[in-house]
């Protein structure tokens, strides 16, 4: 069976066209984390793009974006009366109001056109009875949230669409034009394609206004599906008037929406903090599904369907769960890792997905998540959003490190002289594992040092405590006074000046002496044992409370370094590409300008994070010549 699998997904990829790679498309993007994207159905080469207080749109496939609707940054859930700052911008970005004097924007964003603002209205900010948020005990066979099989510390991640940025872009199917916008501050229609922008007000306050997602009913594009922080909200006047769904679907968080038109009805499917939700009716009643070893409120952090083969896919933080559309149970699939925070399946190759998850890259699969298949992976840690157009093929993926879109061919090719050159370029660098090394240094966080302390805190509590005491006593011991009697000529001549036996005191033949001031002086050293401390030493108990933050320090520094690293290593890649096959016109030469200057600014961190030592480690390999043989690809 898994011999047959592997052949069909061998066919599958040689139908489409043989191996793809990613091709960076984030062009004039702001450096920060992409959380929406989708790509214009009549138009592959318009890319709209969302981050935190804009949403970008690119009409040439990713070459330049321009920024076509802004909003508050960050959440509103926190703020009373809060102002949406919402405005749809002109065409020309160079034609700016008085209004947008002062106004910020990320990565020299320029905003144009009049301010359209709205406030939202103050009322509660979630809906629902308490006992929804009552912790439960999990039934007998429930998914462990400790089993290392499954899911680690780095899966247990908060719902991306819970944070702040574009949330959702929705496309109105057979309504060219006509696109809908989930994000933080509310809900936005365009009906020109992103030209211009239109709030909708949902009833309620900062809550019902923080939209997740939204799903259009494919068959009624005027009923819409929105998930929010207030729960499920139903339209079916195209955001005129909105009711609240019914049963508990309408009162708990949701996060993520699906609305697809299967072989007899339509399905629509509504993920939540508290678990998965699913109507065949349009929307007039929901039944809860459950997830076959999950808790019964598992949150749901994406959901996807294919219509071909009338199937569901939920994304947890436990992976992939796929089910028939009728299906009260849905069963795991662990091909897909951990983590499943978006999924995109593809509509014409049936059971063919891919998946983004949390921490490890695009998931591609050709069995509706039994297997992965090893294909070249997304140059990013963290995947938050998938597009397809009328390419399918052409999958693009929105990132933390960008927009990213899948193009034929496996990648970067080279000459072997081209080859060599990078090598020997990549010997005279540190490795990876001693920039981490260096980097660990510059910060104090030393390889072993919480299990040395651990260790000395063990054997400091088998020495005893040393005790030293120092005491000086200084003054006269006596004052008992002593009379010498002597003959007048054994007198000192001192006390006998005149050498008449009359000495200086009038005294005749005698003189008197007292004891001199003395001094005493004692030294006390003791040694004692806690018996206590031998039994429960505490000092092992502190220096274990301090692993995590330890650990979480060190996690972050090597992080770090790993994303530069290896980012700086692919640009290396491409500017010896470039140089060797380097395109006519000035657009080759602004290229290798910008790639060129994106790698002092990926040394220039790993410098700041090491502390200078990586600079000063290739330095050396310089002057010494190359010491070492490193393997490359």
């Amino acid at each position: 069976m898994l011999a047959s699998a592997l052949s069909i997904a061998a066919l599958v990829i040689a139908a489409a066209g043989g191996p793809r790679h990613f091709e960076d498309i984030t062009g004039d993007l702001p450096s920060e984390a992409v959380t929406a994207v989708a790509v214009d159905p009549s138009d592959d080469r318009v890319l709209f793009a969302g981050i935190d207080g804009f949403l970008l749109r690119s009409t040439d496939g990713g070459e330049s974006w321009r920024p076509v609707l802004s909003f508050a940054r960050g959440l509103a859930l926190d703020e009373t009366d809060a102002d949406t700052g919402a405005r749809a911008l002109d065409a020309d970005p160079s034609v700016a109001g008085d209004d947008d004097v002062g106004r910020t924007a990320p990565s020299g964003i320029e905003l144009d056109g009049e301010p359209e603002r709205s406030r939202a209205s103050a009322g509660d900010a979630r809906g629902g009875d308490e006992d929804d948020l009552a912790i439960e005990p999990l039934p007998e066979g429930s998914l462990d949230l400790e089993a290392p099989e499954l899911i680690d510390a780095s899966d247990l991640v908060v719902p991306a669409r819970t944070e702040p940025g574009v949330r959702a872009i929705a496309f109105v199917p057979r309504s060219p034009g006509v696109l809908y916008v989930a994000t933080p501050r509310g809900l936005y229609r365009s009906t020109t394609r992103g030209e211009s922008f239109e709030r909708i007000a949902i009833p309620g306050g900062a809550a019902e206004n923080d939209v997740r997602d939204v799903a259009v009913d494919p068959r009624r594009p005027s009923r819409l599906y929105v998930a929010t922080a207030a729960g499920l909200r139903v339209t079916r006047d195209g955001g005129a008037s909105f009711v609240t769904a019914p049963g508990r679907v309408g009162t708990v968080p949701s996060i993520c929406a699906a609305a697809a038109e299967g072989r007899a009805d339509v399905a629509v499917l509504i993920g939540t903090e508290h678990g998965l939700f699913r109507s065949l009716d349009e929307g007039a009643t929901f039944l809860e599904v459950l997830l076959r070893g999950m808790p019964p409120r598992t949150v749901v952090l994406a959901l996807g369907y294919q219509a071909i083969t009338d199937t569901a896919l939920v994304g947890t933080i436990a992976g992939l769960f796929v089910g028939e559309r009728k299906a009260a149970l849905l069963e795991r699939y662990g091909g897909v890792p951990a983590g499943v925070q978006a999924i995109s399946a593809h509509p014409g190759l049936p059971r063919a997905l891919a998946a983004g998850t949390h921490a490890r890259g695009v998931a591609y699969s050709y069995d509706a998540g039994l297997t992965v298949q090893p294909l070249e992976q997304v140059p990013a840690r963290e995947v938050l959003a998938l597009a397809r157009g009328s390419d399918p093929e052409a999958l693009v993926v929105a990132t933390d490190a960008g927009v990213f879109r899948s193009e034929p061919g496996s990648g970067v090719s080279l000459s072997s002289s081209a080859l060599k050159a990078l090598r020997e370029l990549w010997r005279r660098e540190p490795s990876l594992d001693d920039t981490v090394d260096m980097a660990l240094r510059y910060h104090g966080l030393m390889r072993g040092e919480p299990q040395s302390m651990r260790a000395r805190a063990g054997a400091a509590a088998l020495l005893p405590q040393l005790n030293i005491a120092y005491d000086v006593i200084s003054g006269r011991t006596d004052r008992v006074r002593t009379f010498v009697l002597r003959v007048g000529s054994d007198l000192p001549p001192g006390y006998d000046p005149n050498n008449d036996d009359i000495d200086l005191f009038g005294n005749v033949g005698f003189f008197v002496v007292e004891p001199a001031v003395g001094t005493t002086q004692r030294a006390l050293i003791t040694l004692t044992w806690d018996l206590d401390r031998l039994v429960f030493n505490p000092d092992q108990v502190g220096v274990g409370r301090a692993y995590p933050a330890w650990y979480e320090a060190e996690r972050r520094v090597v992080d770090d370094v790993q994303e530069a690293y290896g980012a700086r290593r692919r640009l290396m890649t491409e500017i010896a590409a470039e140089a060797h096959t380097r395109k006519a016109g000035q657009l080759a030469v602004v290229d290798a300008a910008r790639r060129e200057l994106r790698k002092q600014e990926l040394t220039a961190l790993l410098d700041a994070v090491s502390g200078g030592g990586f600079t000063s480690h290739e330095q050396r390999s310089i002057a010494e010549g190359p010491s070492r043989q490193e393997d490359t690809p």
